[in-house]
């Protein structure tokens, strides 16, 4: 992205060199030319948004970006009354009307779109383009009737007090929408162009109150500071709702693949880690230990009399005894490391930072949660277990090997018991 803002401030630079030189060699072409680029930016705005809607659900950029169709449609009656078409009469009285309304417009709906920002998101499509249809309408109508309003432009006297006190408003509104910007939008580029995007708005309005038809160099400075700000609106739009879109789906992809990834690793009765992924972890950690020389135990658990239990009382059952150990050992106390189904009936608890003492604590406990475990199922189930300490040398296999030796020692004593070496 940030080589794409480098191509942006490239096509900024360029264009508006172009524009500045038009400016000087025939400015009336100038002005079109800006007034047609500004327009169209609005209109491809409101495209965007509009024809990305699924993704600016719960959004306030399609708020913004239905606002823009009808600001450019007053932009659109602006120009025609700038003299930008020399077959029209201009009248810069209403002219000014126009940009103003325009501004006004803009100003409240950027404040709005990011002060109320959850409430602007919430907005119905189709109450949108009422709500602005009806309010462009009143501003057609209102701008009709200007014998009736205040004069903003008088032809011996030039732009009036009034006029001036409307542009300070709407530089009010747009520097409450720099506000409401910063406080509220999260994202760090978009809140950095968007500022942009307003100080440039602010900059044109400033120039505007102290504009004179006679001084084309300020009207220069509030055209392209607009042009300015408009194209920077696109940029965080084109970003948004063009570019955004696709990384979603990307991200999608990336989070179910590390999805299969975790289920392929994990027992899907009892969600532990499987026979190959517990020897992964295994293997990893002693390498660690093997640097560290931490104290480490591991625990291989065998179900006494397993089968029994499921030839009695049946696989469903079964099913439900594994579930629930398995939530036993996930929800061990002490330092656990890994818990994984070995095998049918067998486990693995492998705890880091922890010496034999510690592992003879937390094996008894383990056969306190049995018997209550027995109650729950109403079956009486009980374990083998076989405890080892790793020692510096031994691999993951010979850990398990010695872990399974005592776990064996455990059944040829009675079972429901554990040993330990």
């Amino acid at each position: 992205m940030q080589r794409n803002f480098v191509g942006v401030l490239i096509f900024l630079s360029i264009s508006v060199t172009f524009l500045v030189i038009t400016s000087v060699i025939n400015f009336d072409f100038f002005h079109m030319v800006t007034d047609l680029s500004v327009i169209f930016l609005g209109m491809i705005i409101f495209i965007i948004a509009f024809y990305s809607s699924e993704y600016t659900k719960g959004s306030n950029l399609l708020f913004v970006g239905v606002a823009y169709l009808f600001i450019s449609l007053i932009d659109l009656m602006h120009m025609v009354n700038s003299g930008d078409f020399n077959s029209l009469e201009i009248d810069l009285n209403i002219s000014a009307q126009l940009w103003i309304a325009a501004r006004f417009v803009e100003g409240s709906i950027l404040y709005l779109a990011y002060s109320m920002y959850k409430k602007a998101s919430l907005v119905n499509f189709k109450l949108m383009l009422a709500s602005f249809g009806i309010t462009t309408l009143i501003i057609f109508a209102v701008v009709s009737l200007s014998d009736y309003l205040p004069l903003l432009y008088n032809v011996e006297t030039g732009f009036t007090l009034y006029k001036q006190v409307l542009d300070g408003l709407v530089i009010g509104l747009f520097i409450l929408a720099f506000i409401a910007i910063n406080k509220n939008e999260s994202r760090r580029f978009n809140k950095k162009v968007l500022l942009a995007a307003i100080a440039f708005k602010v900059l044109g309005e400033f120039v505007f109150i102290f504009e004179s038809t006679d001084n084309h160099i300020f009207v220069t400075i509030r055209y392209i500071s607009k042009y300015i700000s408009y194209v920077l609106l696109f940029l965080v739009f084109a970003r948004d709702l063009l570019q955004r879109p696709y990384e979603n789906i990307f991200r999608a992809f990336k989070e179910k693949e590390d999805e299969l990834t975790e289920l392929s690793r994990k027992d899907s009765l009892t969600g532990l880690y499987n026979h190959s992924t517990s020897y992964e972890i295994m293997r990893e950690i002693i390498k660690k230990n093997e640097i560290n020389k931490v104290d480490t135990c591991l625990l291989m658990i065998d179900i006494d009399d397993f089968k029994c239990i499921n030839d009695k009382y049946g696989h469903t059952k079964g099913d439900e005894i594994l579930f629930e150990i398995a939530n036993i050992f996930k929800n061990c106390e002490g330092p656990i490391k890994l818990a994984g189904r070995y095998g049918g009936d067998e486990f693995v608890v492998l705890f880091d930072n922890c010496n034999v003492e510690r592992a003879k604590k937390i094996t008894e406990r383990i056969f306190t949660k049995m018997e209550i475990l027995s109650d729950k199922v109403s079956v009486k189930v009980t374990l083998s277990i076989g405890i080892s300490e790793w020692k510096s040398g031994f691999t993951a296999k010979d850990l398990v090997n010695s872990a399974d030796y005592q776990m064996y020692e455990s059944k040829s004593i009675g079972k429901n018991t554990y040993s330990v070496k």
